[in-house]
């Protein structure tokens, strides 16, 4: 782990924080855990109702965290697994890193470049007023994309590297929306966890 922070600048600017570290783990131990999170992590597929109809989201989850915290989102309730050895050894590593404790930990598999995440805030009231939210990136590149809601000259993009952490905090749930949109000629899975600190 190198813990080198990317240009050592808030990379947004306007109304919400956001920093990269774009080598937080080193490839060898970055592809360790993806392997190790591929085949011990409880993937389930949920269904989302979007405009009355009920689907299936395109990506895998799974919610872990502190026992009876559960976590609502879209329709679903999450209910808490167990925290693995490997997902509390990247925790105590991001909470040491940004001198900070999470409760609870929100992973997404997308299984390849056809599987995505759309446009959304994670505003949930249960992550408080200015959610603080760390979240880790293991196997294939994947590009990420904010806008802002207000303002459509506002926009930002990055490349999510296997081993990087994204920071994401202030107002930015308030005012920009993020997505991981899809990628036809990516074949191979990208494991994300995003560390938060829920209300008990």
């Amino acid at each position: 782990m190198t813990g080198r922070l990317y240009n050592n600048q808030n990379l947004i600017q306007q109304e919400g924080e956001l920093y990269f570290y774009q080598d937080f783990f080193n490839n060898d131990t970055a592809n360790l855990y993806t392997q190790t999170l591929l085949k011990d992590i409880p993937w389930q597929q949920k269904h989302i109702t979007l405009f009355g109809n009920t689907v299936e989201q395109p990506r895998l989850v799974s919610w872990h965290a502190e026992s009876g915290i559960h976590y609502n989102y879209s329709g679903i309730t999450m209910l808490p697994e167990p925290w693995t050895d490997t997902l509390l050894t990247i925790k105590h590593a991001v909470e040491k890193q940004l001198n900070t404790k999470f409760n609870s930990a929100f992973l997404n598999l997308y299984r390849n470049g056809r599987d995505y995440m759309g446009w959304h805030r994670d505003n949930e009231k249960s992550l408080g007023p200015q959610p603080y939210i760390a979240s880790l990136s293991f196997g294939a590149d994947r590009k990420f994309k904010f806008k802002h809601i207000n303002n459509t000259n506002f926009k930002y993009e990055l490349i999510l590297k296997s081993g990087s952490m994204l920071i994401m905090g202030g107002e930015i749930q308030h005012y920009w929306k993020h997505c991981l949109p899809k990628a036809l000629k990516v074949n191979d899975p990208r494991i994300n966890i995003t560390f938060r600190q829920v209300a008990t």
